[in-house]
């Protein structure tokens, strides 16, 4: 009788894991969910990182009240393209 029981119980597992499976079509709403709310992110980050970038290149050129720096120019100047590879990419 404890076979039985156990049996039962191994059956009743197996129909839980069945119900519990995602249905295909929901599992690709929330990949578009995922890579919608990706690319949200990205479209507000990029536009920041260039004008963190820009105002790097800003502050190595002696634009604003700083001494001049060739390092941060050139740093700056990375910034910004990197910025507008990231802009370039959420839009993709």
């Amino acid at each position: 009788m404890t076979v039985r029981k156990r049996h039962r119980t191994m059956g009743s597992m197996a129909r839980a894991r069945e119900t519990a499976r995602v249905h295909p079509a929901s599992a690709v709403v929330d990949r578009a969910a995922r890579v919608l709310s990706w690319r949200s992110f990205i479209r507000a980050v990029g536009p920041l990182v260039v004008v963190i970038g820009l105002f790097w290149f800003a502050h190595g050129t002696g634009l604003l009240t700083c001494p001049y720096n060739a390092a941060t120019v050139d740093y700056g100047a990375a910034v910004v393209a990197a910025g507008f590879a990231i802009v370039w990419l959420g839009w993709q």
